[in-house]
C-alpha cells in the first residue's frame, strides 16, 4: 500500500524475481497478463516489476505503453527506500582527497607475504561475518579503511560487487550517546557526509542482515581510551545486530586497546556470544610494519607527490610573474627568465631555473601554455 497520499492511497503489486537475463517484451507481456484482471477490476492500481538487469530499448518501450506499469532494477528499488548513491560517490572522493591516496601501498599481514587487501578479498567470499584488523599506531589502518571503502564503491558502481560499502569512524562516539546514534548521525548528514534519503535504522539493520552492506568500523581503539572496560563492552554489545545473518563487517583498531587477553576475550564474547575464530564467525589479522623495500617504495611515492605539488606551485608563480610583471616590459627573453628564477625564492629551484637546462624547461612550459 502506497499511503504517501493519505486521501488517495494506492495499492501496488510488486513482481520481483532474480532473472538472470534482461527481460524481453514478451516476458513483460506475460507478467502484465497475470495482473491485468486485478488492474482492470481496480483490485490493484499499479504493477511494479523489479529485476536484476536494466531493460533494453524495446521492452522499455513496451513498459511505457502499459498503463500503471513500471520497471526498475533492484538497485533502483533499493534507492527508492534508502538512496545511498551520494554516499557511495563520497566514499570514492574521500579516499582520493586524502593524503594517503597519493602514496598508498598495501600493507602485509604479520609474519606473512600476503597483503591485508588480499586477505580481505578472500574473507569477502567466506562465511565469516567479522574481520578484525589489528595494527599499531601509524601502520595505515585508517588509510586502509578509506581505500577499501573507495575500492568496493567503484566495484559496486560497475556492477561487480553487490554490497554497499559504508564507513564509520568510531572516534565519533566521543560526542554521541551510543553506536546507533553515531550511525544515525552519520547517515543523516549530521556529520558532514551526504545524507541517505529516507534513512531508517531498522531498514539499515535489515539490509546488513540480508548481505546488502559492507560495514567498515574504523578506530575502536580511539574510543577505548575514554572508557572503562564496562562501557567498552557495552559498545561492542551494541554492534551485535551488525554481525547477524549474511552481514560483512570490518573492524579496525590497535591491539593495545585491550589491556589483557582476558579483557579481549570478554569483549569478543560480548560481541559474538562465545563464537571465536575457526568457527566461521570472526577472523583476526594484524598489520605488519613496513619492511625495507616497502619503506623505499613509500618514500619514493611520497617525495614524488611532494615534488609534483612543489613544481605545480612554482609553475603557477612563474605564470603570474610572467604575465603581471615581466611581459609588459621590453626586456630580453633570457633576462625575463632569469628574473623569474630569482623571484621563485627556493635556492635549489633558483639554481635550476638559472641553469641552461632550467631555462629550456621553462621555455617548453610556456610553449605549451
Amino acid at each position: 500500500m502506497d499511503d504517501t497520499n493519505v486521501i488517495f492511497p494506492r495499492k501496488v503489486a510488486i513482481e520481483a524475481k532474480d532473472w538472470k537475463k534482461s527481460l524481453t517484451s514478451e516476458d513483460i507481456s506475460k507478467i502484465y497478463n497475470l495482473y491485468s484482471p486485478s488492474i482492470i477490476s481496480r483490485e490493484i492500481d499499479s504493477l511494479w516489476i523489479v529485476g536484476r538487469i536494466e531493460l533494453a530499448s524495446s521492452p522499455r518501450s513496451t513498459i511505457n505503453n502499459l498503463p500503471g506499469v513500471a520497471y526498475t532494477t533492484f538497485e533502483g528499488f533499493q534507492s527508492s527506500l534508502m538512496n545511498f548513491r551520494l554516499l557511495i560517490t563520497d566514499n570514492i572522493l574521500e579516499f582520493e582527497n586524502h593524503d594517503s591516496s597519493k602514496n598508498f601501498i598495501h600493507s602485509r599481514i604479520m609474519d606473512s607475504d600476503q597483503t591485508v587487501f588480499e586477505y580481505t578479498k578472500k574473507w569477502m567470499t567466506s562465511d565469516s561475518s567479522g574481520l578484525v584488523v589489528y595494527g599499531g599506531y601509524g601502520v595505515g589502518k585508517t588509510s586502509y579503511s578509506l581505500f577499501v571503502s573507495s575500492y568496493y564503491s567503484k566495484e559496486y558502481i560497475a556492477g561487480d560487487f553487490d554490497r554497499i560499502p559504508i564507513r564509520f569512524s568510531l572516534g565519533g562516539l566521543y560526542t554521541k550517546q551510543d553506536l546507533p546514534a553515531l550511525i544515525r548521525a552519520s547517515l543523516s548528514g549530521a556529520d558532514g557526509r551526504p545524507a541517505v534519503k529516507e534513512f531508517s535504522y531498522a531498514l539499515f539493520l535489515e539490509m546488513a542482515r540480508l548481505g546488502k552492506l559492507l560495514l567498515i568500523l574504523d578506530g575502536f581503539d580511539v574510543m577505548r581510551h575514554a572508557m572503562d572496560i564496562d562501557d567498552f563492552a557495552v559498545i561492542f554489545e551494541q554492534m551485535k545486530p551488525l554481525f547477524e545473518g549474511r552481514s560483512k563487517v570490518i573492524v579496525l583498531g590497535r591491539p593495545d586497546s585491550f589491556f589483557s587477553d582476558d579483557e579481549e576475550n570478554r569483549i569478543m564474547n560480548s560481541l559474538f556470544g562465545g563464537i571465536h575464530k575457526g568457527e566461521g564467525k570472526i577472523e583476526k589479522v594484524e598489520v605488519s610494519l613496513l619492511n625495507g623495500s616497502e619503506i623505499d617504495l613509500y618514500l619514493n611515492r611520497y617525495f614524488k607527490a611532494q615534488v609534483r605539488r612543489r613544481i605545480e606551485l612554482i609553475i603557477f608563480r612563474i605564470k603570474v610573474t610572467w604575465n603581471t610583471w615581466l611581459l609588459p616590459f621590453s626586456v630580453t627573453r633570457n633576462l625575463r627568465l632569469k628574473c623569474i628564477g630569482i623571484l621563485i625564492g627556493a635556492p635549489i629551484m633558483r639554481y635550476f631555473l638559472l641553469s641552461q637546462r632550467g631555462l629550456s624547461l621553462v621555455e617548453r612550459i610556456f610553449a605549451r601554455a
